[in-house]
């Protein structure tokens, strides 16, 4: 069952979440929809795109304000890259049920991993599983990396933030006046959650972000225990340009740590 945490309050909701619902997205041909339950009466909507055979399969966390289905047009991308995509929404997002907040989307990401792998083999999906995380996603992207290092072969970071409380100031909360310093540190960790984990890691971050500074992949970057770790700075871009303005770098280095992670 999950429990409310001190930032499951409603000002501070308002400013970490902004769902938006899967009103009737096409799905794309070849990719498959699947609702991943994470307490009784709730599930998680996510959307499959397969790879090849055994390949690696990217477990992908997005961003805030962002669905699965977002990411149709992105999936071939991974797919020629050497790995099948699968996109999963937080709670109220997309086609999922529930409420979203701080406290479920830390302990839905470990039911999902509990879901994912024999669902992945019943579809023939066999390779290993990296997880994956943009913006908000680095938060249940991180949580499963140093919670369940054994599951996870490899980490991808796209515009992390570093911390939690500093994270909130920049997003307008009054964090030291509402007493969430702590409370944001200790449930996100974010630095120290990079640091439980050894396997393969890339980070990407936008050099003109301005929502979450470069300052911050730079921090992760250090922070990681990994032995072959990237960063990878895409000039110009901010939060929401990397791809604008990096396409094909993005995915030359998706592609060389997937290698890397089989």
């Amino acid at each position: 069952m999950t429990v409310a945490h001190p930032l499951d309050r409603p000002e501070v909701l308002a400013c970490i979440f902004h769902p938006r619902r899967d009103v009737g997205s096409r799905r794309p041909e070849g990719s498959i929809d699947l609702d991943i339950p994470v307490t009784s009466g709730v599930a998680l909507g996510a959307r499959f795109h397969p790879g090849p055979a055994r390949s690696p399969c990217v477990l992908f966390f997005h961003g805030n304000g962002e669905i699965a289905s977002d990411y149709d047009d992105l999936a071939p991308f991974f797919v020629r890259a050497g790995a099948g995509l699968l996109a999963v929404d937080y709670r109220g997002y997309g086609r999922s049920g529930g409420v979203p907040t701080v406290a479920n989307l830390l302990e839905d990401s470990h039911r999902v991993l509990e879901f994912v792998p024999d669902w992945l083999k019943k579809q023939g999906q066999a390779g290993p599983l990296v997880v994956m995380g943009r913006s908000l996603g680095s938060a249940p992207a991180l949580e499963l990396a140093a919670q369940h290092p054994e599951a996870v072969s490899g980490l991808i970071l796209d515009s992390a933030f570093a911390h939690g409380a500093a994270l909130l100031r920049r997003l307008g909360l009054d964090v030291d006046g509402l007493a969430l310093d702590r409370a944001a540190e200790d449930i996100f960790d974010q630095s120290a959650k990079i640091g439980r984990f050894a396997h393969s890691t890339l980070i990407v971050h936008g050099e003109r972000d301005a929502i979450i500074p470069l300052a911050d992949a730079r921090q992760l970057f250090d922070a990681s225990a990994a032995d072959d770790k990237r960063l990878l700075v895409i000039p110009q871009a901010d939060h929401n340009t990397l791809l604008l303005f990096g396409l094909d770098t993005y995915f030359d280095a998706v592609k060389s740590m997937l290698h890397r992670a089989l």
